[in-house]
Parts: C-alpha cells; sequence; structure tokens
C-alpha cells in the first residue's frame, strides 16, 4: 500500500535495480529513480510514470477533500 502523504523529500536519478512501489518491477539503469522519503520515516522508489501517476491521485485526493 502506498503512503497517503506526499514525500518530505525527492530525489530523480538513474535506475539501480530497486523494486517500483507502485508496480513491483525493477526500475532498470535507462529508467529515471525516484527516491521518495515518506512522512514519519523510510524510503520508497518509483519509476518516474509510476511516480506521476502517484501524484496525481494524491492531488485528486486532496482536491476532493479525502485521506
Amino acid at each position: 500500500t502506498l503512503p497517503c502523504e506526499d514525500c518530505v523529500v525527492t530525489w530523480y536519478g538513474e535506475g539501480r535495480g530497486r523494486r517500483c512501489a507502485a508496480c513491483d518491477q525493477r526500475i532498470l539503469g535507462s529508467d529515471t529513480e525516484i527516491e521518495c522519503d515518506v512522512p514519519g520515516g523510510g524510503t520508497i522508489y518509483f519509476h518516474l510514470q509510476c511516480y506521476d501517476i502517484w501524484q496525481s491521485v494524491l492531488a485528486a485526493k486532496e482536491r476532493d477533500g479525502g485521506p
């Protein structure tokens, strides 16, 4: 389950083979990897496209006033 809160800090870089928190596929060196420090501690990683989708979902929840 992905967090319902946005990242505290976000970095963009080359993929390092980590698993994407959204799709569970490896983030290859040819992919852009998003590193996200989440509120309360911990770090999750995304493909750029998966991160963009997650951001859209968070924005829609905020706009609709939902958790």
